[in-house]
C-alpha cells in the first residue's frame, strides 16, 4: 500500500504532462489579419460572375467574382468584400441569404496584391468625341462644383467604360466624356437600366456627393437612379 501511495504522484505527473502537449497545428500559408483564407467547395457561373461556396475556418458562405477558373479544394485569399443580405440572381434563379461580393482574389499560383484599398479604381482614361446635347452637364464641371450639384437631377453623356451588372439590385455603369478635373476622369451613375460597354449614352439621374457603401466602396460623386435616354452603340 505504501508503494502505491509513492506512485500516484509519478502517475499524476505523467497524466499532466501528456495533457499540456499541444498538437501540432495544420500547416496554412501565413496571411495578414485583414486577409481571408477560403477553401472552394462548389461554384456557379451565371453571366459574368461565379458564385463560390467557400468554407473559412470551419464556416461556409458564399462569394461572387468576376468569372475565374476554380475547382473544388482549391485555396483562394481576398481582402475586400461587400456584403448582400438577401441578393437576388435572376440568372441562377436564387437568393442568397448573405453573399459577399470580392473586387479582387487571389490564388497561391498567382499572388496579386490584394491589400486594402481606399477607393475602386477606374478605368483607364478613354479618349471621346463628344457632340453635347443642350443642358447636359460635364464630368469636369460635376467635379469641381460637386456641393453645388447635390441631390439636383441632372442629364450626362459619355462613352461606357465599364459595367458591373445586378449588385444590390442596380447596374453599376462608368463613363468617360473626354474631360476632367483635376485628374478625376470617370463617373459613377447607378440605374436599372442596362447599357452596353463601348457604347455611348445620354443619362438622367440624381446627383449624390461623398457615397460609402462601405468595404472601401466610396465615391465623391455619383448620379443615382439614372433612366437611359438614348444609346448609340
Amino acid at each position: 500500500m505504501k508503494k502505491l501511495f509513492l506512485l500516484i504522484p509519478i502517475f499524476l505527473a505523467i497524466i499532466l504532462s501528456a495533457c499540456s502537449e499541444k498538437p501540432e497545428p495544420e500547416k496554412q500559408v501565413n496571411t495578414p489579419p485583414e486577409i481571408h483564407q477560403v477553401i472552394v467547395n462548389e461554384k456557379k457561373d451565371a453571366g459574368t460572375y461565379s458564385y463560390i461556396n467557400v468554407t473559412e475556418n470551419d464556416k461556409n458562405y458564399w462569394i461572387a467574382i468576376t468569372k475565374m477558373n476554380v475547382n473544388k479544394g482549391d485555396t483562394l485569399f481576398f481582402s475586400q468584400s461587400m456584403e448582400m443580405k438577401n441578393f437576388e440572381s435572376k440568372a441562377l434563379n436564387k437568393t442568397f441569404e448573405s453573399i459577399l461580393f470580392i473586387d479582387k482574389i487571389s490564388t497561391p499560383e498567382k499572388p496579386e496584391s490584394i491589400v486594402p484599398h481606399p477607393q475602386i479604381k477606374p478605368s483607364e482614361k478613354t479618349e471621346v468625341k463628344v457632340k453635347r446635347q443642350n443642358g447636359s452637364t460635364t464630368i469636369e464641371a460635376l467635379f469641381t462644383n460637386k456641393k453645388t450639384f447635390n441631390g439636383k437631377k441632372i442629364t450626362v453623356e459619355g462613352r461606357v467604360t465599364k459595367l458591373n451588372k445586378e449588385i444590390m439590385h442596380r447596374n453599376w455603369i462608368h463613363i468617360q466624356d473626354g474631360t476632367n478635373h483635376n485628374g478625376e476622369y470617370d463617373l459613377l451613375i447607378t440605374s436599372n437600366d442596362l447599357v452596353t460597354v463601348g457604347s455611348y449614352v445620354i443619362m438622367e439621374g440624381v446627383v449624390a456627393i461623398d457615397k460609402d457603401f462601405g468595404a472601401g466602396y466610396k465615391y465623391p460623386i455619383l448620379v443615382e437612379n439614372a433612366k437611359l435616354i438614348k444609346e448609340n452603340k
